[in-house]
């Protein structure tokens, strides 16, 4: 692994970086995913490199909660993409929509979360 120089509104920023979306990956970077996997990375990386514990733990979930989403989405589009059938279709692709909704649901929440304690402590650090 190879530092980092990631610096993120005055979050002091400690540790290694953590690797970023998996090179092998083809399918995601096929469809313009390894960019957006990439990004996630790097926010996985700035979360995990802060020095209160819980916002860089809640950072590291929102930001595997993100790879999940990606994953599920690619998932879904290849299912559409080969499946013309609107039958077997939708029989495969709602149980994936609603763990996709549910995944971007906690995204926000803890996307939510980690603004309002980002605002405590730069309020305590005023």
């Amino acid at each position: 692994m190879k530092d980092a120089k990631l610096k993120t509104s005055g979050d002091e920023i400690v540790g290694e970086a953590v690797p970023s979306a998996e090179a092998g990956d083809a399918n995601v970077k096929s469809n313009g995913g390894g960019a957006r996997m990439e990004r996630i990375a790097a926010y996985i990386n700035e979360s995990i490199r802060r020095s209160d514990g819980l916002e860089a733990n809640l950072g590291v979930a929102n930001g595997e909660l993100m790879q999940l989403a990606s994953r599920v989405t690619e998932s879904l589009q290849q299912i559409l993409a080969r499946d013309r059938n609107e039958s077997v279709t939708s029989d495969r692709c709602y149980p994936a929509l609603d763990v996709l909704l549910r995944v971007h649901r906690q995204i926000d929440r803890y996307s939510q979360l980690e603004v309002k304690l980002r605002g405590q402590r730069e309020a305590r650090e005023d």
